[in-house]
């Protein structure tokens, strides 16, 4: 059964992973395989391992981590200090850097993938279920992360109809944790995605765009500056604007959104925020 997990005053419903599928391959970038949305229960069952405990369960193992690590550190030096020993040249005790390096696999190894819900918007006026590569590439790449599409449409490139479904998914659904649309985002007449999403914006992520241009410069040189690509924060809700091309939605996608979408990622990531969005 999903768990409804509550952000605010809304409820967002977020799949749970039965237990015959299998877990989701680890985030881009790495650490082997670790852990996945199902845990052990009595008897070794397994049982669903929703949003909210996730993100619980993978804090804690961290702290358990770091207070273990302290205070193993702590003994050592104490020990060291009652004997009246001098520090020996080559000393084969774990070092602050050693413990520091420990520390990083096991909160590698301890943090779990989390699913979340995504709405998938494509902005055209001519794009069909049948030719929408780009929309196509966005859900491909969330499936294949263990993420949940619940919502897909495609709308033409009109402000009025665009902003009626971003405030349909951002007030209305609770069955959606983050919306990303694809098109629209250019700086021709009908390019108003931007301007579609502006009123319902609490907080922008100025980050992505720019991280997103950055990284496009590099396949596309200085054409990338006429790409309007932005993300936000909207009444809780993440929202991300990608460009129409499929090779800029493959490129945002596999070096900033599926990282900053899993719960395992370090030092930080957007899915351990979520549920603080409404504070």
């Amino acid at each position: 059964m999903p768990a409804r997990v509550a952000f605010g005053s809304e409820v967002t419903t977020t799949p749970a992973w039965p237990s015959t599928e299998r877990e989701p391959p680890p985030a881009s970038g790495g650490g082997g395989d670790v852990g996945g949305p199902l845990s052990r229960g009595a008897g070794g069952a397994t049982e669903p391992l929703s949003f909210a405990t996730g993100t619980a369960r993978a804090v804690s193992a961290e702290d358990g981590a770091t207070e273990a690590i302290t205070r193993a550190l702590s003994v050592s030096a104490r020990s060291r200090e009652g004997s009246g020993a001098r520090p020996q040249a080559k000393s084969k005790r774990p070092t602050i850097a050693h413990a520091s390096r420990l520390l990083w696999f096991r909160r590698m190894s301890e943090r779990q993938f989390v699913a979340v819900n995504v709405a998938v918007l494509t902005v055209s006026d001519t794009r069909t279920a049948d030719n929408d590569s780009s929309g196509g590439a966005i859900v491909e790449a969330l499936g294949s992360a263990g993420h949940k599409v619940t919502r897909r449409r495609i709308v033409p490139d009109d402000i009025v109809k665009l902003r009626s479904v971003f405030e349909e998914w951002v007030y209305d659904d609770p069955d959606v944790d983050v919306v990303i649309a694809t098109g629209g985002t250019g700086i021709t007449g009908r390019d108003v995605t931007p301007e579609a999403l502006a009123p319902l914006v609490t907080k922008a992520v100025v980050g992505f765009g720019e991280l997103f241009r950055h990284l496009s410069y590099a396949e596309i040189g200085a054409s990338t500056i006429q790409s309007r690509a932005e993300g936000a924060v909207c009444r809780g809700k993440l929202v991300f604007l990608l460009p129409g091309s499929t090779g800029a939605v493959r490129l945002a996608m596999s070096k900033i959104l599926l990282p900053q979408l899993d719960a395992r990622t370090r030092p930080c990531n957007f899915v351990e925020l979520m549920p603080r969005f409404r504070e």
